[in-house]
């Protein structure tokens, strides 16, 4: 049987029907989810797929207490990477248990981050946007803007996706208010790439320009999870979208306006995640078939779907791969 090629910066260790993963806690503090020594998510999937074994999540001794954060270092205190983290393991735990378990030092540290975010007294809020979506010279964000012109992203991913498509939602997360004080995620660049609602459902998009990375599943798992806390009303925690900053139109603020009164008039009821990629590199070896059923294989009913584009002539067109 195949064996996961893990990133150096996870230890793996292998029991029998087990792999367990060990995560740094200086890592998990210091760099984005996405990097290939953060994003548990992918690898754990992977593995699931490619040789059908169970997966046990834990933080290096050494290094754990870095995460035991108290209530009142939550927010405002520069560890949104830590909780975005805690967040992420809570939700992955929670839809994949009967594969998927952490050890008991961990789930303890996120049992209180849980209670933080279950409080009665509380409720968290987004941060929306302000002004028009960033440009630049990055290959991919000139990408993303094209995709974003009315009907691109529909012709290469297909009818989940409405003629309208906006780009960079912001993802932070505020108790109370958006502030820096009250900031519990990761802001600033912190963003969904693309996204669309169509009738009941909306679609975020990650996208990848040549960047091969297993942490694709760790990002869209993270953005469809945010998005699903705050349109479910059956959510154990109270996400409110904040008012948008002005109501000119119905695309005001790269579509906010629209997201805002869809989710307040509860016309949204799905959330697909989306994963596109150019058909010149591709997606992570290890990500395949098998591995988006195992991710859709979830008890949240979020599904994940992955897509390729094609750049002839400075165009983009749907890949045929």
């Amino acid at each position: 049987m195949a064996k996961v090629r893990i990133s150096e910066k996870i230890t793996r260790i292998d029991n029998g029907n087990t792999v367990s993963l060990l995560l740094n806690g200086n890592i998990i503090k210091d760099e984005n989810m996405q990097m290939a020594g953060n994003a548990f998510e992918g690898w754990a999937c992977a593995i699931r797929a490619i040789e059908n074994k169970k997966v046990f999540l834990a933080v290096k001794e050494e290094t754990i207490d870095i995460l035991r954060l108290k209530k009142d270092e939550y927010a405002g205190r520069d560890n949104g990477h830590i909780c975005r983290f805690l967040y992420r393991v809570i939700k992955f735990q929670d839809q994949y248990n009967n594969w998927f378990s952490i050890s008991e030092d961990l789930k303890e540290i996120v049992d209180g981050f849980k209670d933080y975010l279950s409080a009665k007294d509380s409720f968290f809020v987004n941060n929306p946007p302000t002004k028009d979506a960033e440009d630049n010279s990055n290959k991919e964000n000139i990408i993303e803007s094209k995709l974003a012109e009315r009907g691109k992203l529909k012709e290469i991913i297909g009818d989940t996706i409405d003629d309208e498509v906006y780009r960079q939602l912001p993802v932070g997360l505020f108790a109370i208010e958006k502030s820096k004080e009250n900031s519990i995620f990761t802001y600033g660049h912190s963003a969904i790439d693309l996204w669309s609602i169509k009738d009941d459902t909306i679609s975020i998009v990650e996208l990848k320009t040549k960047n091969k990375m297993i942490g694709i599943i760790t990002e869209i798992f993270f953005y469809a999870n945010y998005i699903n806390d705050f349109i479910n009303p059956e959510s154990q925690y109270r996400f409110e979208f904040s008012k948008p900053v002005e109501e000119d139109t119905i695309d005001s603020n790269r579509g906010y306006i629209k997201l805002y009164t869809s989710v307040k008039n509860k016309k949204i009821k799905k959330v697909i995640g989306i994963m596109l990629a150019d058909d010149e590199d591709g997606f992570h070896t290890y990500i395949d078939q098998s591995v988006i059923n195992v991710m859709n294989d979830n008890k949240a009913n979020l599904k994940y779907i992955p897509r390729m584009y094609h750049i002839p002539d400075f165009n983009i067109v749907k890949s045929n791969k």
